[in-house]
């Protein structure tokens, strides 16, 4: 008998250890999603405020992240700074699928997801505490949302009177991490060569060349059970320079090259000699020719065309639902994606075709930059048909419903909104532009001589490059920023083609005047000259797509001259001119 209770205690214990060292070894293989799985599951549980709802629906997203910024001037590395920066964000919903505290702003302060800073070092406590605590301040700011939409809709009736949140199937899937890759010994000197460049080009006062490396391990998990991990990184190189033109006009150049692998990069000398090319084009644009206003065909080149239809097209089909406000001075601040009322009517001419697949890592041999598996949601990334025919057939969903597509598409990624708020919302993945008539570029610059001749134009416009989205002149203020809907950017560099000979010279300093998502139907032509252009739409989470077009033709555009304060000139010469 007492053999037997010592045997039936020594199977216990046994157990008892075996089950302590495999919770253990779980925290000690992944603590993050050990300490956050549990804070979940003790929030679900025993979460409530007297008369208050409990949560349905608690959704973290983690962003553990190796950062490196290598900046370089005239040859000299001016700035090395390496860090890593772990960021928690928590979607916590009180009331039920049909109606919830969300899709909805009653102040500029407290929307979109929680945000919180989390230690360097990822262990299981610490963890677990600061999870605690980021529930507790998301859930009473729930209720207290929830409060307010149900006395708002006491006084308004929404248009869309739809769900907050729609199902999705769990998923669970998680990679190992990725780690760091970049030499910075070997960046710096990269860096010092291509910025030396701009010691041959003393008319510019300001100049850099900077790159950005990141290394980043996201992890989506929510009380439903998905538990989804992958590792990316993300490189840019960024070069800008900046003058005044002889009047005082600011003259502002950039551009940039992105990769997802450090040795995806053009070799040192390649990228000396693109440095070289940027400093060579933007001075010319300095002394370029500006006119006042412009009336007539454009032809984009294919990465113009990509800046373009980011802003008109793309943008105007990304987070397709405006949440409910009863105060006007919020409308500014409000995404409104225009051309989601229009599904299923044409947007395009017939010959053009949209698709978006995140699915795809290369198309006809270039390499996409909006490649995923799992959206922001942890739903699987999906292809989808935008554009059919010149019709308009999808948009961009999370899972935030809409009165006419109630479930994600898999589109749903992490951005920031214009007041700093973090939400996952329908945006790109990888768009790729399909026509069933294309044209050798030449022909299309023909097809716009002609068109000149025929309105009797002395020149028409080839534009090649535009502000990047989300990026303006520093001397702009905040143009961008304050406006609502989506902005078109400035024209960097262009090009007057002569009606007469076809000869070329640049024109700078314009803007275009009276655009909207209206002009897609002007699209007369585009070549067959398709290339990627990568499209950083959330700078804060270096969130990307790829947006593979070609040269465009538009059979009239309005612009004019870019509205540019004048500024003093140094009053001496810059040193690197000969005096």
């Amino acid at each position: 008998m007492k053999s037997t209770k010592y045997k039936i205690m020594l199977t216990f214990l046994s157990i008892t250890l075996f089950l302590t060292g495999s919770q253990g070894l779980n925290a000690q293989d992944d603590p993050l999603i050990e300490a956050l799985t549990d804070e979940m599951e003790r929030a679900t549980n025993n979460l409530r405020l007297e008369d208050e709802e409990p949560p349905y629906f608690l959704g973290y997203l983690v962003n553990l992240e190796d950062n490196c910024r290598i900046r370089a001037e005239y040859g000299s590395v001016i700035e090395c700074d390496c860090q890593e920066a772990n960021q928690m964000f928590l979607d916590l919903r009180v009331g039920g699928y049909e109606f919830d505290n969300t899709n909805v702003m009653t102040s500029f302060f407290g929307a979109g997801m929680a945000t919180a800073n989390l230690p360097i070092e990822i262990a299981y406590i610490p963890l677990r505490k600061e999870a605690w605590l980021q529930i507790d301040e998301a859930y009473k700011r729930a209720v207290e949302t929830i409060a307010r939409k149900r006395a708002m809709l006491q006084s308004i009736i929404p248009d869309d009177t739809v769900a907050d949140l729609s199902k999705a199937e769990v998923v669970i899937d998680t990679k190992p991490d990725v780690y760091p890759e970049a030499d910075t010994t070997e960046w710096k000197e990269t860096l010092a060569a291509m910025s030396a460049v701009f010691t041959n080009y003393p008319q510019f006062t300001r100049s850099s060349v900077q790159l950005n490396t990141k290394t980043e391990n996201r992890y989506v998990l929510n009380s439903e059970g998905t538990r989804v991990k992958r590792g990316r990184h993300v490189h840019y190189i960024f070069i800008e320079a900046s003058t005044l033109d002889k009047k005082g006009i600011p003259v502002y150049e950039y551009d940039r090259i992105v990769v997802d692998d450090l040795g995806d990069f053009p070799s040192r000398d390649e990228l000396v000699q693109w440095a070289d090319d940027f400093a060579q084009t933007s001075a010319a644009m300095v002394d370029a020719e500006t006119t006042d206003t412009y009336i007539g065909p454009v032809l984009f080149t294919p990465r113009a065309s990509a800046q373009l239809l980011s802003q008109l097209f793309v943008d105007n089909i990304s987070n397709p639902r405006k949440p409910l406000t009863m105060d006007n001075r919020f409308d500014q601040y409000l995404t409104d994606a225009r051309l989601v009322r229009k599904l299923n009517f044409r947007i395009m001419p017939e010959f053009i075709s949209f698709v978006d697949d995140p699915t795809m890592m290369e198309y006809n041999g270039l390499k996409l930059k909006g490649y995923y598996e799992f959206d922001d949601h942890g739903v699987p990334a999906e292809r989808i048909m935008l554009v059919e025919d010149g019709k308009l057939r999808n948009y961009y969903m999370s899972r935030t419903p809409t009165k006419k597509i109630k479930q994600s598409n898999g589109h749903g990624r992490l951005t920031q909104s214009r007041i700093g708020a973090v939400e996952i919302v329908g945006k790109p993945g990888n768009v790729i532009m399909q026509s069933t008539e294309t044209y050798k570029p030449g022909e299309l610059k023909e097809q716009m001589i002609e068109m000149c001749r025929e309105m009797d134009l002395e020149y028409g416009l080839i534009i090649d490059r535009m502000n990047f989205s989300g990026r303006s002149n520093p001397d702009e203020g905040m143009r961008f920023m304050t406006a609502g809907g989506s902005e078109v950017p400035r024209v960097i560099v262009a090009y007057k083609v002569s009606a007469e000979d076809g000869s070329v010279t640049p024109i700078r300093s314009l803007e275009f005047d009276n655009i909207n998502e209206r002009a897609l139907k002007d699209i007369l032509a585009v070549g067959n000259d398709f290339e990627e252009t990568t499209i950083m739409f959330d700078a804060a989470f270096n969130n990307l797509a790829s947006i593979v077009v070609p040269s465009i033709l538009f059979e009239e555009m309005e612009l004019k001259k870019a509205s540019l304060q004048a500024k003093k000139q140094p009053i001496v010469l810059n040193p690197l001119e000969r005096e």
